[in-house]
């Protein structure tokens, strides 16, 4: 999931939860985010070359930010990017599983945000971004699988 998240939303703090995650459970960290480190440790190291600094009349804290990714355009920052994201697809997970049964994720909209104190517009909306990390196609929601006569 991470890495399906980072692809689609750039955020960096999903590299650090992954390298995080990785470390914590004795897990190999995964290649994209070693690439990330690799890119952002190389932005730092050019950055903090003496003759770019010693003019600059920018503060560290901006050329670092920029360096690991960490600046937005618009509202929000990465940091509340970072937790709107896992409640939007925890939201998108239970329209997915409480409407397998049927197929109508529209109809559990109303009782998904009752159930977690949201409005049917912001579940809408949650499902329309992430259905995609749910939707399999080519698997029949329950039961066997029907053969052809």
């Amino acid at each position: 999931m991470h890495e399906t998240a980072y692809a689609d939303t750039g955020n960096p703090l999903l590299a650090w939860s992954a390298w995080r995650l990785a470390r914590t459970e004795g897990l190999t960290v995964p290649e994209w985010v070693l690439r990330y480190i690799y890119v952002a440790a190389d932005k730092l190291w050019r950055a903090a070359n003496p003759d770019r600094l010693k003019d600059s009349p920018r503060a560290p804290a901006p050329i670092i930010a920029e360096a690991l990714g960490m600046t937005r355009r618009g509202p929000g920052t990465v940091f509340s990017d970072f937790w709107d994201e896992p409640f939007e697809i925890w939201l998108a997970a239970l329209v997915y599983f409480e409407s397998r049964g049927h197929g109508k994720p529209y109809l559990v909209w109303e009782s998904v945000a009752k159930q977690w104190s949201a409005s049917e517009a912001t579940v809408r909306r949650a499902w329309d971004k992430w259905k995609y990390l749910f939707s399999q196609p080519d698997t029949p929601p329950h039961g066997p699988i029907p053969h052809a006569k």
